[in-house]
């Protein structure tokens, strides 16, 4: 019952807004009518005083509906882009997320023996292949290539590595890190421009 009336309140307004349209039907009616009555006046056809109010009103039901659907869409196409916004909010958190896990249980992990370093280096790329797939899938292609794709000026010094190539791990870590913190402040900046361009 509340769905009927708010669907006869939305009606009632839009017909309203074409007040003019009745106005004009009414008053070629009452020309007509008068013309049956008042001798010297040309008579309107007797069809066209049932045609006339026929016509103008499907005229203002029809311009009313149109004004409906144009505002439904428009709620529509505002509700789906607040989903929009939120689904890019929550794939933000998820990356929040990842960045704490690359940074606290790998970056930060304690690596004292060839043997760790083998399942660190197995956690990496997991995490590695997690992360560049959830980029993708929601900041796009460009994205994923700045994660994945790795210059190194300056590698970072450990004190003891236990490989070859630990340094080399862990500044190529070091620079995923800093990149996954710029995508999502950026892409933060992104969602607060939207949602004041919402409010």
């Amino acid at each position: 019952m509340q769905a009927f009336r708010q669907s006869f309140r939305e009606y009632g307004l839009a017909v309203a807004k074409w007040w003019w349209v009745l106005i004009v039907t009414g008053a070629l009616e009452v020309l007509g009518l008068i013309s049956f009555f008042k001798p010297g006046m040309n008579k309107m056809p007797e069809w066209a005083l049932w045609v006339i109010p026929f016509i103008g009103v499907s005229i203002a039901q029809f311009l009313a509906f149109h004004d409906v659907r144009v505002k439904r869409d428009q709620i529509a196409a505002e509700r789906d882009e607040l989903k929009q916004i939120k689904s890019y909010e929550d794939a933000l958190d998820t990356l929040s997320v990842y960045f704490a896990e690359g940074n606290n249980e790998i970056f930060n992990r304690n690596i004292p023996d060839a043997v760790e370093y083998g399942r660190w280096k197995a956690d990496w790329n997991a995490w590695e292949d997690k992360v560049a797939d959830h980029i993708q899938t929601n900041f796009g292609l460009s994205e994923r290539n700045l994660f994945k794709n790795n210059v190194m000026f300056d590698q970072i010094k450990i004190g003891s590595p236990v490989a070859d190539d630990q340094e080399l791990n862990f500044g190529i870590l070091y620079n995923q890190l800093k990149t996954i913190r710029e995508i999502i402040v950026r892409h933060s900046d992104k969602v607060q421009t939207w949602r004041a361009a919402n409010i």
